[in-house]
């Protein structure tokens, strides 16, 4: 899996350190979305996700205003 998501375009590649998990990281969100879509069919299990800035990009306001 490690030379496809490579070949597939991906800026990183990287292994668990038991080796139950292999993540890609790409700068182009594309070339990410095009790799899952091609990868998820030979591999099954996959997850597309995206980095976030801040904790406000999924927090509902409550909590991050929690006293």
């Amino acid at each position: 899996m490690k030379n496809q998501l490579r070949d597939s375009g991906a800026d990183g590649v990287l292994m668990s350190g038991s080796g139950s998990a292999v993540f890609g990281i790409f700068c182009n969100p594309n070339q990410a979305e095009h790799a899952h879509s091609i990868l998820k069919e030979e591999f099954g299990c996959l997850f597309l996700t995206q980095t976030i800035q801040d904790f406000s990009d999924f927090l509902p306001e409550d909590v991050l205003n929690y006293p």
